[in-house]
């Protein structure tokens, strides 16, 4: 009974939720996820209401009280409010009633409701299913009726570190060919929050078992299992690196940069857990099926592709500017990987991508430099004596702006 009330304070001091029960003119529940993330002590800003009657007075009501905007999904009947706080809140109708709604969800885990009338609806043991850590569908044809649950049932269960049941994993497996059916972004949204999770490895390890991964990745099976053991093998070493040398992981400030998002939701540590596990060797083409990547996320995997190409055999410090050099924006990470495989928790590779990095931007001696000292007008020419010039500061042989001038003078004029 303490807990219950605990948990209804605690809903009902969210400014949200407070409103929502306040002004819907019929019955109304907090449903999904959001209720199960309450129970596991798990913190969520998104939410799902779902509503007896219409749902677009509420939508608006919502809408101007925390000055956001209302969209229409109309395919799935969905009002969705995002608020000034870039909060997401889906209204949608509950139906015949809310036991008939949560029959329809994907996992028991999501199938609990609540308000502050009935307290917590939970008709298919969801609670219970918390407590054992297990995720597991609500019926025969769950997978079937929405494939993509297929693939979001790694996700979930790599983001909470739950066991998925059996019959789950059989109906993932028997179900997985229907993805090719199901909308690129919806996948790709899946596959982002699988890889933005912690236990990432362990789940696509888990998923191409069931030969779910393959639906969305098109690497012959071999290839995968060892881009997934590579995976885990980075997970391993970035933790050591920041258990066991905590001074080297936070002067490289790895904690923030690690998490920066890039596009589309993925953070910068998820991007080099993409790449490895779409790394091909043999193939300059990115193997997805049916995924629907950023241009942006797409030229940062092909770049750290391309550097992990040149990475291979014996590594000079002329082969490790190239590298650098060709990786681009995506230095760090690609000195992150090499760090992994050459099994090198030092900071060497990182530190030397970031000084790179730094030395081009900086610009130390600019282009208009050049031609002033070499009376060279021809823009091509310029370009290939700037990269001699950081080619050779790399390699030590350059370290001053006045040495960078008197090489010109001694040799570009």
């Amino acid at each position: 009974m303490l807990i219950a009330m605990k948990l209804k304070n605690k809903i009902l001091s969210d400014p949200v939720n407070r409103w929502v029960f306040e002004h819907a003119k019929q019955n109304v529940f907090l449903v999904g996820g959001y209720v199960r993330d309450l129970i596991i002590k798990r913190k969520s800003t998104d939410r799902d209401f779902a509503v007896e009657g219409g749902i677009d007075n509420l939508a608006r009501g919502l809408a101007r009280a925390f000055d956001g905007k209302v969209i229409h999904i109309s395919r799935y009947n969905i009002r969705r409010v995002i608020t000034n706080k870039k909060q997401f809140i889906d209204i949608t109708p509950s139906g015949r009633n809310i036991e008939s709604n949560l029959q329809k969800r994907d996992f028991t885990i999501n199938a609990i409701a609540w308000s502050p009338e009935s307290n917590f609806i939970d008709p298919l043991n969801g609670v219970t299913d918390i407590k054992c850590k297990l995720l597991r569908v609500i019926h025969k044809k769950s997978i079937e009726d929405d494939p993509l649950r297929s693939l979001r049932a790694f996700r979930i269960a790599a983001e909470l570190d739950f066991s998925i049941h059996r019959d789950t994993l059989l109906q993932c497996q028997e179900y997985r060919k229907a993805l090719s059916g199901v909308a690129e972004e919806r996948k790709t949204t899946e596959i982002i929050k699988l890889l933005n999770s912690n236990n990432a490895a362990r789940y696509l390890k888990l998923s191409l078992k069931h030969k779910v991964i393959n639906e969305v990745i098109s690497l012959n099976q071999l290839i995968l299992i060892s881009n997934i053991d590579s995976i885990n093998k980075l997970d391993k070493f970035l933790e050591k690196v920041r258990l066991k040398h905590p001074d080297i992981y936070n002067a490289l400030n790895l904690n923030r940069k690690l998490k920066i998002e890039i596009s589309q939701g993925m953070h910068r540590y998820s991007l080099m857990k993409m790449a490895i596990l779409t790394y091909d060797d043999k193939s300059e083409e990115l193997p997805v099926k049916g995924l629907k990547f950023s241009n942006d996320i797409v030229k940062r995997l092909k770049l750290i592709h391309s550097a992990l190409r040149l990475a291979k055999g014996r590594l000079t410090q002329l082969k490790l500017y190239k590298i650098l050099k060709n990786a681009g924006i995506c230095s760090e990470e690609v000195a992150l990987i090499i760090s992994m495989i050459k099994k090198d928790s030092s900071q060497k590779y990182v530190k030397r991508a970031q000084d790179l990095k730094r030395f081009i931007i900086n610009n130390r001696v600019s282009g208009y430099d050049i031609q002033r000292e070499t009376k060279i007008t021809k823009g091509d020419r310029v370009g290939q004596i700037k990269e001699e010039i950081c080619r050779k500061w790399f390699l030590g042989e350059l370290r001053t702006r006045q040495e960078i001038l008197s090489f010109i003078r001694s040799n570009l004029t």
